[in-house]
């Protein structure tokens, strides 16, 4: 049985969630994508119980455990639903030079995306037995993407599932492309990592899904039956179930 609840999320400055073939230094997304929320409350859980790994192995490579917890059906999907208005920027870094590194001139000069939200609602889609104790663990996320993006967790609630289908429904979170029959055609497209791959967690060519989003939400009308819809006060989100 899977069950669902949400995260608000209050950021004390902008945060960077980098493409996944990026290390040092590049653009960043403007919305968390469902991997680096997963990564958050894993983080905020195994730190609670003093088990946390930076790195696990699984089937001989080398991922992130967070993988563990997709594998094994803990954590089924992760979406954000943005609180005001969102912007992006782009900062200038001093990077040390790993290709042409000299004693004379060890740095180099990167850009790095800056997103801004003020607040941000994280929902998670959990499996039954670990619902109570992950929505504990969830006041303890600190913070998205690297780690200068601190954040500070203003409530935990649990949210509405939404039974049987409805003809037309505005959704407020993204959502893959695929599992909706969309009714507009204005809105933004995203190139998130698939949370359910474990290329996403263990590196490699990542595999990439199409999701959409729109700030004023995004119309649907049918959708697929693997997925669910979630009511968070008056804003709606689709997560895998």
């Amino acid at each position: 049985m899977t069950r669902a609840f949400a995260v608000r999320l209050k950021m004390h400055g902008p945060i960077t969630v980098q493409y996944p073939t990026l290390s040092t230094a590049g653009g960043s997304y403007m919305l968390p994508p469902p991997s680096t929320l997963i990564g958050a409350l894993y983080f905020a859980h195994t730190a609670r119980n003093g088990v946390y790994k930076e790195v696990e192995e699984f089937n001989n490579d080398e991922c992130s455990p967070a993988y563990g917890w997709v594998k094994n059906g803990v954590v089924l999907d992760a979406v954000a639903i943005p609180v005001g208005k969102m912007a992006m920027t782009n900062t200038l870094l001093r990077l040390f030079n790993w290709t042409r590194s000299t004693k004379e001139n060890p740095y180099t000069v990167g850009y790095m995306g800056l997103s801004y939200i003020t607040e941000l609602v994280a929902i998670y889609a959990v499996r039954d037995d670990m619902f109570n104790e992950l929505k504990r663990s969830a006041w303890g996320i600190v913070r998205l993407g690297k780690k200068e993006g601190l954040v500070s967790v203003l409530e935990v609630s649990d949210v509405e599932v939404i039974a049987g289908t409805q003809e037309r429904l505005i959704v407020n979170s993204y959502f893959p492309k695929d599992v909706a029959s969309l009714m507009q055609y204005k809105y933004d497209i995203f190139m998130f990592p698939d949370p359910s791959s474990k290329n996403t967690y263990c590196g490699g060519k990542p595999a990439i899904k199409e999701y959409v989003f729109s700030e004023d939400g995004v119309e649907v009308g049918e959708i697929n039956p693997n997925y669910k819809v979630v009511k968070y006060g008056d804003k709606y989100a689709i997560l895998r179930w």
